[in-house]
């Protein structure tokens, strides 16, 4: 079966709900995973959405190097840490 998801954040899950998709893919980044005071509550508010967020986007920050000789390896560990389980 296909289904058919759209690209927001998620505060346009109901709209988008409404309109008929089946989820939402959501950027990473707003998560704020590299604050965890912040990003519990927003990882709450993903799972609690209307539309499940099967699929995110955005991954990494703009401004944190990920390759070469200016990788900031502490920054990279703070994003993939095991939070979102």
């Amino acid at each position: 079966m296909t289904s058919f998801g759209w690209c927001a954040g998620i505060e346009r899950a109901d709209r988008l709900h409404q309109s008929g998709y089946d989820y939402i893919e959501c950027p990473l980044i707003a998560l704020k995973l590299e604050s965890p005071a912040e990003s519990g509550e927003l990882i709450a508010r993903y799972k609690e959405s209307v539309l499940p967020v099967n699929v995110v986007n955005l991954f990494f920050p703009g401004d944190l190097k990920i390759t070469g000789p200016d990788v900031d390896r502490n920054r990279l560990r703070s994003i993939l840490s095991p939070r979102l389980k």
